[in-house]
């Protein structure tokens, strides 16, 4: 597997790691560090990319852009679908 290089939370490492099948290179928790899954990082990584889109930097916005979409794809309760035909 290949990938490629974006700006990533620690707390999706740690996520990562953590899932059945993980692929190798994400880092794995630090014991006693609190642990935050898909939900509670799709808000963290859209307060991110809007302080870089206001700060004019796009290519850090578009990194956190891709996390925010990532922890939304792999989250239980986030609706796939706003509205509805």
């Amino acid at each position: 597997m290949r990938f490629t290089k974006r700006r990533v939370l620690a707390e999706e490492h740690h996520w990562r790691a953590s899932q059945p099948g993980a692929v190798r290179g994400w880092n794995t928790a630090v014991l006693g560090a609190g642990r935050a899954g898909p939900l509670q990082l799709a808000p963290v990584y859209r307060a991110l990319r809007k302080a870089f889109e206001d700060g004019k930097h796009e290519p850090g916005a578009a990194d956190f852009y891709y996390g925010e979409m990532e922890m939304r794809r792999h989250a239980d309760d986030i609706p796939r679908v706003n509205g509805g035909c």
